[in-house]
């Protein structure tokens, strides 16, 4: 449970971010008379709140459920990005 409050310490913030500013931009396409633009505006508020949904609740949940059954070793969000940063180090 530590390990997902850390992630979304880590990303909530800028996933809720982007999806408000989608889902802000998208209304006023809902009021032009062109069928294409509607259904674009439409597809990508559904993207924007299923993408939201995902990031926040679903894959969280899903992935407390494997780190219950798989709880080798400890890992915290920042693990995975010093070691990203220490290998572009190297390759540098």
């Amino acid at each position: 449970m530590e390990r997902i409050a850390s992630i979304l310490r880590a990303v909530g913030r800028p996933m809720v971010e982007a999806s408000l500013s989608t889902l802000i931009c998208m209304p006023p396409l809902f009021f032009v008379p062109v069928y294409i633009i509607v259904a674009f505006a439409k597809t990508v508020s559904l993207v924007a709140l299923f993408g939201l949904l995902h990031g926040i609740v679903i894959i969280p949940v899903l992935l407390s459920f494997l780190n219950s059954k798989h709880n080798h070793h400890k890992l915290k969000a920042g693990d995975v990005l010093n070691n990203l940063e220490t290998e572009n180090m190297l390759k540098a």
